[in-house]
């Protein structure tokens, strides 16, 4: 499987062609939209597609504009140690 990272997001290719934008620090943004989804996963949150037309283009502008403001503000640092 093939990931496109951006800052602290990324694309996943899903089962069935719909496509998942994953925001790695999803839990530090606001999600006032409530369309971010956990997913049982503690850090990671998303939005699912299954056609460019259900896009909320305004929505996702502001939440990519608050992902980029988070990683201007505060760097990301890994909770995994290795």
């Amino acid at each position: 499987m093939t990931f496109l990272f951006f800052h602290s997001c990324y694309l996943n290719p899903m089962k069935q062609g719909s496509v998942e934008l994953a925001f790695v620090r999803g839990y530090e943004l606001s999600n006032q939209q409530g369309i971010l989804e956990s997913k049982s996963r503690k850090q990671v949150y998303s939005i699912t597609f299954k056609t460019l037309s259900e896009v909320p283009q305004r929505t996702m502008h502001e939440i990519l504009h608050e992902t980029i403001m988070l990683d201007e503000i505060k760097s990301y640092k890994s909770k995994n140690k290795k």
